[in-house]
């Protein structure tokens, strides 16, 4: 997220992270072009006056991550 954001500066980035999260054993470089692809759009298809919200949370043995915008589609 910070590596995305320093590329939009003029948008802005609410990143909800509960406190605790376990470790997680996950191929880094797949959920950072997950993540990329999904940050990407977000800025792209989204309105510039609201911000991309990013919120990570806990589902039973499943981290759940979800990007949201405002925007068409």
């Amino acid at each position: 997220v910070e590596r995305i954001a320093a590329e939009a500066p003029d948008r802005s980035f609410d990143l909800r992270l509960p406190s605790g999260l376990p470790f997680v054993d996950i191929d880094g470089d797949r959920i950072v072009q997950v993540l990329d692809n999904l940050l990407s759009n977000a800025i792209k298809y989204g309105t510039a006056e609201t911000p991309i919200e990013i919120e990570v949370t806990l589902r039973e043995l499943e981290l759940v991550v979800s990007v949201k915008n405002q925007g068409p589609g």
